[in-house]
């Protein structure tokens, strides 16, 4: 039996065609789902002052969630790959360091489980059934994440520093109603009209106030520690009138 599952902020296969002219869109400035709190007005008046602002290229981009099976029977479940291909948000890259920011979420609903492809990439030993999977994601939506009341995992990141291509970042990460803050490199690659970012972490569950999934009085359960990775593409953004 499978209980893996994860949560999270963030198979990313970044996949850009050589040579492809950049992408700049123009469209009305609200992003698709956004939380009712997200602050498009800040970035939507810095684009108005000619400050370069980004969109996140949802399709792009993917944040993946590793989490680990634990207990005495930990033999019997499955370690798991966790992975939101619905990350959304904007980034604003002024010219000033200190103004940089972003603010990024991603619908927990649409988080998938055990895809194929990401199974093999970070090379899990154990193949969990179908109906494993489809347990293992029931577990995570209704009885860790309860996303009918959390439909959100959100971040706001502020730059701690001008270095780059690995720029140290200060990240509010908000879930299950409690935010908490983590130092972070990110990686940073900057193309005409894109940038891309870069980066990985360690999380507890239940630092957010969720509770790991357990059976057989925990001696088969989920590890309260998660690794995530992210990949995001963002594509500069130009407000529509």
């Amino acid at each position: 039996m499978s209980i893996k599952r994860s949560f999270a902020i963030p198979g990313l296969m970044l996949s850009l065609l050589a040579g492809c002219a950049p992408q700049v869109e123009q469209q009305p400035f609200v992003l698709p789902s956004q939380p009712a709190e997200f602050p498009s007005d800040i970035y939507l008046g810095a684009a108005h002052r000619a400050q370069r602002v980004y969109r996140v290229d949802a399709s792009r981009s993917l944040v993946v969630v590793r989490v680990y099976r634990g207990g005495r029977f930990a033999n019997l479940g499955h370690d798991h790959v966790v992975a939101s291909h619905q990350v959304q948000g904007l980034i604003l890259w002024s010219e000033d360091w200190q103004s940089r920011r972003a603010d990024l979420f991603a619908p927990l609903a649409s988080l998938t489980v055990d895809e194929a492809a990401l199974r093999q990439e970070y090379a899990l030993t154990t193949q969990p059934s179908e109906r494993d999977v489809a347990g293992t994601r029931d577990n995570m939506l209704n009885k860790t994440l309860r996303v009918s009341a959390n439909p959100f995992v959100s971040l706001h990141i502020q730059a701690l520093s001008e270095v780059l291509p690995t720029m140290p970042v200060q990240a509010e990460i908000s879930l299950n109603g409690i935010v908490r803050s983590k130092r972070l490199d990110v990686q940073v690659e900057q193309k005409p009209g894109e940038m891309w970012f870069s980066g990985a972490f360690s999380l507890t569950q239940t630092e957010f106030g969720l509770e790991p999934y357990s059976l057989l009085g925990g001696l088969l359960r989920v590890e309260d520690e998660v690794d995530i990775s992210f990949k995001l593409v963002a594509v500069e953004f130009i407000p529509g009138e």
